[in-house]
């Protein structure tokens, strides 16, 4: 379980790239992430970019970054201990949030393994992308939020 994480959050990393249409690249130069590095935590992360989007109603949090890649900031939350019911729910709150769907919505469709590819959602320069694992009793999203650093 705890592979699938990072293997997520690199996913929703490329994602936002291509939707946002920016280089990975600044002057010919490859630009690396700077991140704080995972922090296992029960606590919503105490940031601008954690406060743009809706916090889930239910589920714990268990493991957050943040950090900045090219000229994004970012942050991203793992919650365990949600239903598919609960997931759903949150993709519904992100669009009441007033957050759209950014391409063709994925649906949460889960793969054999049980990962989903997930959707990503934007509003005014916020980004967020949203997978989850639906794995018998070990259900799990991430919610990976990215804006133009300030």
């Amino acid at each position: 379980m705890r592979k699938l994480f990072p293997l997520s959050v690199i996913l929703c990393a490329l994602l936002l790239v291509a939707c946002g249409g920016g280089a990975a690249s600044v002057h010919g130069e490859v630009q690396r992430a700077e991140t704080e590095g995972w922090t296992q935590t029960a606590q919503w992360p105490d940031s601008t970019l954690a406060q743009q989007v809706p916090r889930p109603g239910s589920g714990q949090v268990s493991a957050t970054t943040q950090g900045r890649s090219a000229s994004y900031d970012f942050c991203a939350v793992q919650l365990t201990g949600l239903t598919r019911e609960e997931i759903e729910d949150y993709l519904t709150a992100l669009e009441e949030a007033g957050f759209s769907p950014c391409g063709e919505d994925a649906g949460l469709e889960l793969s054999e393994s049980g990962v989903t590819v997930g959707d990503l959602f934007y509003r005014e320069g916020i980004y967020c992308s949203v997978s989850a694992t639906d794995l018998e009793e070990q259900n799990s999203l991430v919610i990976y939020i990215a804006g133009l650093a300030e």
